[in-house]
């Protein structure tokens, strides 16, 4: 039996290199941080209008954000 040609096996690793450089890489996961603030009335947070309380860091997650405005528990 003829033993294989020595660029026979480099002509295979640069083929399985390049095969398995050419996978796309995944879809990157969205990025989602929910925030869930207990026991707060709407009148508790100045994002919901309230003029009791001042609240900017909520405030401001609520506008670049989600703000529900209407729920059931």
């Amino acid at each position: 039996m003829k033993a294989p040609h020595r660029s026979t096996g480099l002509w295979l690793l640069a083929g399985v290199t390049l095969t398995l450089g050419c996978e796309s890489a995944p879809p990157p996961r969205p990025n989602i941080l929910f925030v869930f603030t207990d026991d707060h009335a709407a009148h508790a947070v100045s994002a919901y209008g309230s003029t009791i309380n001042r609240t900017p860091n909520i405030d401001r997650l609520a506008a670049e954000g989600v703000l529900f405005r209407n729920a059931f528990v």
